[in-house]
């Protein structure tokens, strides 16, 4: 069935992402991009090119991507999406056309059916060995398929839900777990990966001030006092509110150590992260997931979550004030803050001064 394409690509550059948007574009027909050269697109900003094609057949997946790259980058300038998200979408996006034009073949985007999504989210791993997905990853895929199906009809590219039928991982509400002490202690006994490492153990430190993996990607030298007792933590979309964190006392001494490897760097370095800033929150949370795994902690419900969980359970033993733990953990609600921590309902809704005397 003949179809005329006219469509607007919003080009943005800068935390959303151009990298990913001109890639994808490179899979594009030239006369789709109205005579721009394909190698000035990275440079325009809040740029949109229109594209009208002449009678086409059929829009291939690798052009519907390019599309919806696009599409969902216009998102994250509306604020509907943060930048990093978009990202981890696109990537096993891109992952599933390539699947599709290699598995089975498909060179029109419609031709995309229930069958072809089933046997991707299902796909093995590949490595030494091929094994099995987990739950998480599969359903990593399937969010990242809904995402893009919804962007295709929204482009009017595709009709249908291939997804519709397909049943989601039900995740916990909370899955994860506070550490206990001595599991933290294992933590930081094997959160160096060689000897005069100083990085691994500041991430660690970092983690133990209620700092979420986005927030420690975020934190600079100048955002701890000149005491090396408190950071301030910046806050993130959805998880975190900015606050000050407090530093244990081993965590303390590897800031201190962390410090003094970055004196020659200015108050403006990164801490932690050392990468361009787009793959930051996920390159933290691996790197403590790393040390978990070394920490041989092999309980399904711990994972870096688990550390925040143990910062926030302190306060609690501390202070038994519910209120004063969302407050320092950095979360908007008591409810999530007694999910994080694992409190159940009662007293702990009432402040200490407010109670009464038993």
């Amino acid at each position: 069935m003949s179809k005329r394409v006219s469509l607007a690509l919003a080009w943005v550059v800068g935390e959303t992402g151009e990298e990913q948007v001109a890639l994808s574009a490179a899979a594009l027909p030239a006369e789709l991009l109205g005579g721009a050269p394909l190698t000035e697109l990275p440079l325009i900003r809040h740029r949109v090119v229109l594209m009208t094609a002449a009678e086409r057949v059929t829009v291939t997946p690798d052009e519907a991507l390019a599309l919806v790259v696009s599409h969902l980058a216009h998102l994250v300038e509306k604020g509907d999406f943060t930048a990093t998200s978009v990202l981890k979408a696109g990537k096993i996006q891109a992952r599933f056309v390539a699947y599709t034009r290699t598995c089975f073949d498909i060179t029109d985007v419609r031709a995309l059916d229930r069958s072809a999504v089933l046997a991707f989210v299902n796909a093995p791993m590949l490595g030494a060995e091929l094994r099995p997905p987990a739950e998480r990853t599969k359903d990593n895929r399937r969010w990242a398929l809904a995402l893009l199906f919804r962007s295709l009809r929204t482009l009017g590219l595709y009709d249908s839900d291939p997804l519709l039928d397909i049943t989601p991982f039900e995740r916990q509400k909370n899955s994860a777990r506070p550490l206990a002490d001595w599991e933290l202690v294992r933590c930081e006994r094997f959160a160096r990966s060689f000897r005069g490492d100083t990085l691994g153990p500041a991430r660690l430190a970092l983690a133990e001030t209620t700092a979420t993996a986005s927030e420690i990607a975020q934190v600079v030298v100048g955002d701890i006092d000149s005491d090396v007792a408190h950071v301030w933590l910046a806050g993130c979309r959805g998880s975190g509110t900015a606050r000050w964190g407090h530093f244990t006392e081993w965590g303390q001494r590897v800031i201190q150590a962390r410090l003094a490897e970055l004196h020659d760097s200015g108050t403006d370095a990164f801490v932690v992260y050392q990468g361009n800033g787009r793959n930051a929150p996920s390159a933290v949370g691996m790197g403590l997931m790393n040390v978990i795994r070394a920490a041989q902690l092999v309980d399904p419900r711990v994972y870096p979550k688990s550390i925040r969980a143990w910062a926030g359970r302190r306060i609690w033993d501390e202070t038994q004030d519910l209120e004063e733990v969302r407050n320092r953990v950095g979360l908007q609600s008591l409810d999530s803050t007694r999910d994080l921590i694992e409190v159940p309902f009662g007293r702990c809704d009432i402040p200490p001064a407010h109670r009464r005397p038993q």
